[in-house]
């Protein structure tokens, strides 16, 4: 049927553990795995992966993210966000592409950028 291109979550480069809590502004390239608390701000230059123990307060920017935790606040995201049945996402969205499994919970809008029109921040 259709094939699915995988966010890649090989080798973690960045990581706030389960037991951890970051306040502040990460900037980063390569994947980033976040599994505990993290208030602030993200920007991720690659795959940014939230863990099911992930419990997040921040404004995203990323390349593509995979949402297995709880997220509040704003998500850019160049391609693909992908949210699944254990994700929570409370924020506005705007993303190339946006994959919500079932029981996946999200609460916001939604802005998938038209081909060929050039976004503005």
């Amino acid at each position: 049927m259709f094939k699915s291109k995988k966010i890649n979550t090989g080798s973690v480069e960045s990581l706030v553990g389960k037991n951890s809590f970051y306040e502040g502004k990460l900037k980063a390239s390569g994947i980033v795995r976040i599994d505990g608390q993290f208030e602030g701000s993200l920007e991720v230059e690659g795959e940014l992966v939230v863990g099911e123990s992930a419990d997040i307060k921040a404004e995203v920017k990323a390349s593509n993210m995979m949402l297995a935790g709880t997220l509040k606040g704003n998500v850019h995201i160049e391609q693909k966000l992908e949210l699944s049945s254990t994700g929570r996402l409370e924020g506005d969205i705007r993303a190339k592409t946006l994959i919500i499994a079932e029981g996946g919970i999200f609460h916001g809008t939604s802005l998938t950028p038209e081909e060929g029109v050039e976004e503005k921040e």
